[in-house]
């Protein structure tokens, strides 16, 4: 890897990807992808596919990762039962100008890959696997958080937010909320 080249180009290349990682950036190639090919028509990520990392071009990842590094949001949802969920978002380390990013309705568990995005601004993780939010406690600028059918284990980070404006949850977590005795409310 060249010193110019982001960490992530060199976190794609490892030979010992996991195939989950290759999803995640998989699906992140494919939300630039038509802004690269006007025929785009990836119709790999389908559920059964063993060998995602088969599916990386790495002079298409450059121009990817060059246009994702420039968006200022990213959206992964998953709508879809019938679409993989990805599992991690380690991928996605060094998107450091991301604003806004939609995880919702997958199967994300480590929100650690996202302590170093302080210009976030909104973060969608409804519905995911999620238990601790402690690394959120480094994203200063979030202002709108949703939360909602995770099973957080606390929330009291969120009182180091001096910007949250809106914070969605789900009722069986007002109890958690309940603990938290300085987060202000707008």
């Amino acid at each position: 890897m060249k010193d110019d080249e982001p960490a992530f180009l060199g976190f794609a290349c490892q030979g010992n990807l996991d195939e989950e990682a290759a999803y995640t950036i998989c699906r992140m190639i494919e939300t630039v992808a038509w802004q690269i090919r006007a025929d785009w028509d990836w119709d790999s990520l389908t559920p059964g596919k063993r060998n995602y990392g088969s599916l990386i071009n790495i002079s298409l990842l450059k121009v990817a990762w060059r246009l994702l590094a420039q968006k200022g949001q990213l959206n992964l949802q998953t709508t879809n039962d019938d679409i993989k969920r990805i599992s991690t978002i380690a991928p996605l380390v060094g998107l450091r100008g991301l604003r806004s990013l939609v995880l919702q309705n997958n199967l994300v568990v480590d929100l650690q890959p996202l302590s170093g995005m302080s210009r976030l601004k909104h973060l969608n993780c409804y519905r995911n696997r999620v238990a601790d939010i402690g690394p959120l406690g480094h994203l200063r600028h979030l202002e709108k958080v949703e939360l909602g059918q995770n099973p957080l284990t606390s929330m009291s980070v969120l009182e180091q937010l001096p910007d949250l404006r809106d914070l969605s949850i789900s009722t069986d977590q007002v109890g958690g909320l309940i603990q938290c005795k300085r987060l202000r409310c707008a």
